[in-house]
Parts: C-alpha cells; structure tokens; sequence
C-alpha cells in the first residue's frame, strides 16, 4: 500500500470494521458506521449462545497487522495433519465474510493453489465435525466455526 493510504475491514457481528483509502476518507467513513458496528456487536453480544461464533481474527505478525494471503497465514502454523489443513483453510476463507461459513471443497482449492493435495476433504470435515470444531450450517450445506474450533486455532498457533 502507498504511503498516505489505509485499509480497513468490516465484521459487523464481531464488531470489527476495515476500509482502505486516505486517512480522511476513512474517519469520515467511521463516523458514518460507528453506530452501526456498536449496534451489531451489542446484539450480538446479547443473542443467545449457541455454541456458533464467527471465526477469530488470525494471529497477528507482530505488527500488528492481520496477514492478507493465505501463505502468510499458514505460515503462523506448524506442521499440520490433513484435518488441521482444510480447518486452517476453512478458517482463513471464513476472514470478511458477512456469511462465515465455508466447504471442504473450497477449503481443499486454496490448499491446492499452496501446494497442499487433499483428496477426500468431505471426511475431513466429518472428522472436525466430530470434534466439534465446526457446525453444520443447512442453508448452505457448509460448515461454521465453533467456539472451540477457534480456540483450536489459538492453540495450534501456540504450539507453531
């Protein structure tokens, strides 16, 4: 990015806004949303828990700043079994949606794209399904992050 620009994202239910553009173009675009990111973490805040959570920011790299592609946020894992690989995948692919949800098959073509071949991601997520890391979501026949599924992430991050 140019000096003299920034970048900014928006996750209503997590309470968390991003934009990119000049310094003043982004205050005047947070006086205009403030009340609604205030407004949408509060209700989500006071919604009834299910056990569903929209995914966690990943870890920071040290400066404060999310990574934006996928191979920066792999990097911040250490090896990882098959499983491991589609939740990292689904997880990152979760990042800015206004809908968190992702599929074993989205997960498996931006492992592809890094190099990463998993055959079968469907069992994949049946395994992580088990664990209850992810939650079955209907609409979409795709999969949520839970509340432990991103603890998992933290603690995998730990152990990188």
């Amino acid at each position: 990015m140019t000096d003299g620009q920034y970048r900014l994202r928006v996750k209503l239910g997590a309470g968390e806004f991003e934009g990119e553009g000049s310094e003043e173009f982004i205050k005047r675009f947070w006086e205009k949303v403030q009340p609604l990111i205030e407004g949408a973490a509060a209700y989500s805040q006071s919604a009834p828990s299910q056990e569903l959570s929209i995914a966690s920011a990943p870890k920071s790299n040290g400066k404060g700043v999310l990574p934006q592609s996928f191979g920066e946020y792999r990097d911040t894992f250490g090896k990882l079994t098959d499983t491991d690989e589609v939740f990292v995948a689904g997880h990152f692919l979760t990042q800015g949606r206004s809908n968190p949800v992702f599929t074993g098959n989205e997960a498996r073509d931006l492992l592809k794209k890094h190099g990463v071949n998993i055959a079968h991601p469907s069992g994949l997520i049946s395994n992580l399904l088990k664990s209850k890391k992810v939650f079955r979501d209907d609409e979409t026949n795709g999969v949520l992050v839970s509340k432990k599924g991103n603890e998992y992430i933290t603690e995998l991050q730990s152990k990188a």
